[in-house]
Formats: C-alpha cells, structure tokens, sequence
C-alpha cells in the first residue's frame, strides 16, 4: 500500500476512517473539527464524542462516521508547537501511529489524515508534512492499509510538494478560498484574518486546560458510569479558587500589593485570603488572573477553581484571551482592545 497526497476537503474524501484533528475536551472547535462535525451530523457526532470524554495529546478514540462518506471517525488530539523543544515532534507522530493502528483494529483497509498540528496549533508546515510521512511509512512497513494525507491550504500544499514528487489536486484555489471565508467569514476584527485569530484563541483555549493522565481519565469515566452514589466519588476533587490563587500567588513569589492595586484592591484581595468560601464574581477571577500575570493554561485553572470559564462565543472573553496570550495585563491595554473592536470596557461586561 501507499501514501496518497490529496489537495482536498477532507469532509469528500471517501475512506474507512477520516481522521479528526479533535479538541481535547468534547466541544466543536474550529477548521477541520468543525467542518468534520457539520458534515458528519453535529449533533449525532457531539453526542458519541462526549461519551469518550476528553483526550490526551497523541492518543486516539473512535466514533462512528455518521453522514461522512466513511465508516469510522478517527478523533486525535494534536500538540501545539512551542518551537521544537518541548517534544512535540514524538507527540505529533503519536497521532498517526496511534490512529493508524487504532483504523487497523477496526480492519479499516484506508484512512484520511489532515496536516495535523499545522493549523493554529503553529507546526511549520514542513516539520508537519516530514513528521507524517516519516510516521506514515513506518507504521506501511509491517500494515497494509491505503493513506491519504489530505492537504488544504496553499502553504500546506507547497511544504507538501516538497516532500513528495506528486500531489492530486482535487480542489481548486478558489474553492478553498471559499470554504476558508465560510469557515471564518468577516467578524470580531473587521476582516477575515481577524476572525481567524479568534479561532486560533478558541483552539488555544482547548491547551489551556490542565494536562490529563489519560489511565486516571478512562477509570473515573468508567467508575461515573457504574456508580450507585455518584456523592462517593465527588469528594476531593475540587480546588478551590482560594487555594488555587495563593498557590500561583506565593508560588511566582509575587508581591501582593502589584497583583491587586490595579484591579480588584487591598480589601478584596483580603477576602480571598481571609474569608472562609469567598466565591468571587467572574469579572474579579479574572482580574486576577491578569494582576497575577497568569498564562491562558494558569487562567484557565483559576478561573475553574471558582467555576468559571472562558467562553469562545462570547466577543469580550475572546478578546480577554487575546490580551493574555499575548501577554497584555494592563486594564487600560483591555479596555482599548474591547474598544477598537467595538466592545464595551471591561468595567461594563464583567
């Protein structure tokens, strides 16, 4: 068998299994994860994909394919590239082999990847395209299965021509323009480049959440679905955002005067010390989140700690997500960005 590259939307691509560049926790994202859900039946598709729960980076479950052109979907959680040191070429290669032979236990003879990872998530399109071939001719030497590696965007198709000397182009230029503006459309930022940033946020905040020890997550779902008392096993769980705050406040050594001043005030940052189950509102979560200079991972925890979370369709939490991935603390940094974008201050929203 072989390696076939396609220029496709992989939502046409008739195969066994179509592999899906999935969220880690069972929501619809953006790009191919949601074109794979809009065409596979969203609903149906939503419903199997919460039964999995969340999953790891590199592992792979399956669902049913539902209205795809193909019997299985192959749902796998790629890395985000943090510029090559952090293992996440090993991890990447995780989610071909993984899927691969998850498609070979389901006697799959073909299967359809995306360019894994080389969306939002930041993989250089060549690193993306040399890790697939190499995982892919691997996983050939000892299996026979039919592979397409199905590319979408220019740049994608360009890095894989490089890598190999013919690529079928069944879509045109104009199509994929087309589906990306569908996909994207005008919004947040007045233009379709705009838009797409608040997707990428949307992506990124699925990183965000803390990391899974994928063998605890498949026993907890298994002990929640044969309990009698569900009470026995909510104990302990929770951290509280009190907890969670001193934790990342003594732990960067901050001083506390510079987290609260510009924010919530002394009294305030008083009570979340002092008080005995102080639940703040979202707004001065957030707040501290920004005055104690968290990343979008770290405000991502806080911010559950006190049973809040960002929200990917509401603008404002959108552009809070922006200002913290690119390391914008100042209210008066937030409040111009809510402006520009024709959004009420923060003081007004939260």
């Amino acid at each position: 068998m072989s390696i076939n590259i396609v220029r496709n939307d992989i939502t046409k691509v008739k195969a066994d299994a179509i592999v899906n560049t999935a969220n880690p926790k069972p929501v619809i994202g953006g790009g191919t994860d949601s074109a794979i859900y809009e065409a596979a039946g969203s609903e149906k598709l939503l419903a199997a994909r919460e039964k999995i729960g969340e999953i790891a980076v590199g592992e792979a479950y399956v669902t049913p394919a539902f209205d795809l052109p193909a019997k299985f979907i192959v749902h796998t959680v790629g890395p985000v590239w943090e510029g090559g040191t952090a293992g996440e070429r090993e991890l990447l290669r995780s989610c071909y082999l993984n899927s691969l032979e998850l498609a070979s236990q389901y006697k799959c003879s073909s299967i359809a990847f995306p360019l894994i990872s080389s969306g939002v998530y930041g993989f250089p399109k060549e690193v993306a395209v040399d890790v697939a071939k190499k995982a892919i001719r691997e996983f050939l030497e000892d299996h026979e299965m039919e592979v397409y590696l199905v590319v979408f965007d220019e740049e994608s198709l360009v890095a894989s021509k490089e890598h190999f000397q013919s690529v079928k182009e069944l879509v045109s230029s104009e199509y994929v323009k087309a589906r990306e503006e569908a996909e994207y459309g005008l919004g947040l930022y007045g233009n379709s480049k705009g838009l797409r940033r608040a997707k990428e946020i949307e992506l990124l905040y699925a990183e965000a959440a803390p990391s899974v020890d994928e063998a605890e997550s498949v026993s907890r779902r298994q002990a929640i679905m044969e309990a009698k008392d569900i009470g026995e096993l909510l104990g302990g769980k929770q951290i509280g955002f009190r907890d969670k705050y001193t934790e990342f406040l003594y732990g960067k050594k901050l001083d506390p005067s510079k987290v609260y001043t510009e924010y919530y005030g002394r009294k305030t940052h008083n009570k979340i010390l002092n008080v005995e189950g102080y639940h703040p509102s979202k707004g001065t979560a957030i707040e501290a989140c920004l005055g104690l200079r968290l990343s979008l991972s770290e405000s991502y925890q806080l911010l559950m700690s006190a049973g809040y979370t960002f929200n990917e369709n509401f603008d404002p939490d959108v552009v809070l997500m922006y200002c913290i991935i690119n390391k914008k603390y100042h209210i008066r940094d937030i409040n111009d960005e809510l402006e520009r974008n024709g959004l009420p201050v923060f003081d007004l929203i939260y």
